[in-house]
């Protein structure tokens, strides 16, 4: 009786264990977004927190968007006001646990207007902002970012950062920088116009997206438009996930990889570029372009990215690489080459390359339902293909204005609790359908 006893306590045991250890991994696994895919999806952001409300468009002060980003401990940021908010220099995020529900805004949305939105904390969901940046005023040009990842911050505090149906452009030192970070997720975004000919001190400087030192970065869904370079430039020490991402008028390079001081790797599935009038031969015909010799170590897997050439037809297709390195194709394919993707997302499964115009058409963008006048032209420059590299925002119109139009928002009852038990309090579930609204309510 006694050793059946023990062992009955034994079998219980062992079945606590088992059920929190797989519970505790249903709760590791909950991404923030519904269906998200990416790195760093597993953010609780500003999930149980107090909620702030933005009720002016103020760059400071009691009920400013400063005001909610400045604030400790976990939040949850809405917005019952729209219209473009001008920062005129930096907006830094420095505590960590927050969310930003930019679909809270009444239409046509908010937008930052000459700001630098930097991210130096950690724990972070960004959702439906436009950030045009431009060269009328804001931080020193040569370091004026649209958004900025890990300014002068230690790695070990730049973590679990996601970036969702944004808007980016006008940048100039580039419209997005992300280095020294990990699990970062960047889906569903235009990110154009990045100003050429501006106020740089280097001069031309027409440059996307660069990503350095950063592990487990996935850019999944994007639009990138009208940019000489950095479309993305992956760098050293880079572990990464690039899908079913539109490249547009890339000038001299699509996606470059230039990974020459530390070891990289890096999936590359899936991705579109389209030739437009400032675009060179090799951007058109050469995704991606491999700049100097890669560091010994490093892995790099294609398949399925389409050029103006046409799409590759294996799994590792390498006939469309651009070879800019000093050593000879064999040798590169020899020691960078892979057939399996080194880094990848679980339970994500890429769209097919024809597919990705389509989608992103229906997606990209911080409201896909009712786009500012840029995100509107930067569609039709793609669809027509038109459009161009351009110097500064009044070359296209500038900032559109937006109306300052208000609304009272009603929470769900008991928000921060999660009546249904799957993980989403009820304030998220709503900020779930309120994104719904304003994203047309396509498949992701």
């Amino acid at each position: 009786m006694h050793q059946f006893k023990h062992n009955r306590v034994c079998l219980k045991t062992i079945f606590v264990l088992v059920f929190v250890i797989f519970t505790g991994m249903q709760v590791c696994a909950l991404s923030v977004i519904p269906g998200g895919n990416g790195f760093g999806m597993e953010t609780p952001a500003g999930r149980g927190g107090k909620v702030l409300r933005v009720t002016n468009l103020n760059p400071d002060g009691k009920g400013s968007l400063k005001a909610a980003i400045d604030a400790d401990g976990p939040r949850v940021v809405i917005f019952e006001v729209s219209g473009n908010i001008e920062i005129k220099g930096r907006l830094t995020i420095v505590s960590p646990f927050i969310t930003i529900a930019g679909q809270t805004a009444p239409s046509p949305g908010i937008t930052l207007k000459e700001c630098t939105l930097t991210i130096n904390t950690h724990d972070v969901l960004i959702q439906h902002l436009r950030i045009r940046t431009g060269d009328l005023g804001g931080v020193n040009p040569d370091v004026r970012d649209a958004v900025n990842i890990g300014l002068n911050q230690p790695t070990e505090n730049l973590y679990n950062i996601v970036v969702d149906h944004c808007s980016v452009s006008w940048g100039i030192d580039e419209n997005v920088e992300a280095r020294g970070c990990s699990n970062i997720s960047w889906n569903h975004c235009i990110i154009s116009e990045p100003l050429s000919h501006s106020i740089h001190s280097k001069g031309e400087h027409s440059k996307a997206f660069l990503v350095e030192n950063a592990k487990n970065i996935s850019l999944i869904g994007n639009i990138i438009a009208h940019s000489r370079d950095r479309n993305p430039v992956i760098k050293s020490g880079v572990k990464g996930v690039l899908a079913n991402n539109l490249i547009y008028n890339p000038g001299e390079f699509n996606i470059r990889i230039a990974s020459f001081k530390d070891v990289s790797e890096i999936s590359i599935v899936g991705n579109v570029a389209i030739g437009g009038e400032n675009s060179s031969r090799t951007a058109r015909l050469k995704l991606p372009t491999i700049w100097r010799t890669p560091k010994v170590g490093t892995k790099i897997y294609l398949s399925d990215n389409s050029c103006d050439k046409g799409t590759s037809s294996s799994s590792n297709d390498w006939r469309h690489v651009r070879n800019a390195t000093d050593i000879s194709k064999s040798n590169l394919l020899k020691n960078v080459r892979v057939t399996s993707p080194p880094v990848w997302l679980n339970g994500f499964t890429a769209k097919s390359s024809s597919q990705v115009k389509k989608t992103v058409f229906l997606n990209a963008g911080a409201r896909p339902v009712d786009r500012d006048l840029v995100d509107q032209r930067i569609i039709k420059d793609i669809r027509t293909g038109k459009g161009g590299i351009i110097n500064t925002p009044s070359e296209v119109g500038g900032w559109p204005d937006l109306p300052e139009n208000r609304r009272k928002l009603a929470l769900p009852a008991n928000p921060n609790e999660d009546s249904d038990e799957d993980g989403y309090t009820n304030l998220e579930e709503w900020l779930h359908e309120v994104a719904m609204q304003v994203e047309g309510r396509h498949d992701p």
